[in-house]
């Protein structure tokens, strides 16, 4: 046998390096197919965010409006004798006051309704606080931001075996129903419920 054959390495045959287009396809799809999982994630993430702020904000503004609806008068102080008056509504007086300043009743805060809300002196809400001092820049809610929001306010009598049942006030009862109602601007201009705050209450004079 011939020695130089013996002594000869064997020649190997090496595999391909890299991919193959095949396996680079596949490698895309995976990766976009992955990617599109991640986007609709994200997107459902903001989505969920963005809901949480809205109820957040409304909540806000409709329970501090129906605590101060609540903390007035059943009957106007003007006329007390009067328990159950057959209509609900502000005096032509106490509409021409600034904001609801000169509401004394809850009564006068049936059909009202603000874009953007307003304090009771009739501020802006976020731009001042408690005492009607303005609020530094840090503290502000931005105006574009509050224009989007509407308040609106209902109150009427109940039924007083049924209080989910509204009576007109034609036909007064001991029973009344304060409820706010928040809205949103949605981008195409229409106003979107968000949330809506209902108490019932009743007086009975003593």
């Amino acid at each position: 046998m011939d020695s130089h054959t013996m002594n000869s390495p064997l020649r190997s045959r090496k595999s391909p390096s890299g991919f193959s287009l095949m396996e680079a396809l596949i490698s895309l799809t995976i990766i976009s197919f992955a990617s599109s999982i991640l986007l609709l994630s994200v997107e459902s993430t903001l989505e969920s965010t963005m809901d949480a702020q809205e109820q957040t904000i409304a909540a806000g503004i409709a329970d501090q409006l129906i605590d101060e609806i609540m903390g007035q008068h059943w009957s106007d102080p003007d006329d007390p004798s009067n328990y159950y008056p057959t209509t609900l509504e502000a005096s032509s007086i106490e509409l021409s006051g600034i904001g609801r300043s000169i509401y004394d009743d809850t009564g006068d805060y049936a059909a009202y309704t603000a874009n953007p809300p307003e304090t009771p002196n009739g501020y802006k809400l976020g731009q001042v606080d408690s005492n009607g001092n303005t609020l530094t820049r840090e503290f502000k809610a931005r105006t574009s931001l509050m224009k989007l929001w509407r308040e609106k306010v209902k109150v009427y009598y109940v039924d007083p075996d049924d209080l989910s049942l509204r009576v007109s006030d034609s036909t007064p009862t001991a029973f009344r129903a304060v409820e706010v109602l928040i809205y949103h601007q949605d981008g195409d201009g229409t106003w979107r419920h968000i949330l809506s705050r209902k108490r019932i209450f009743s007086y009975i004079p003593s």
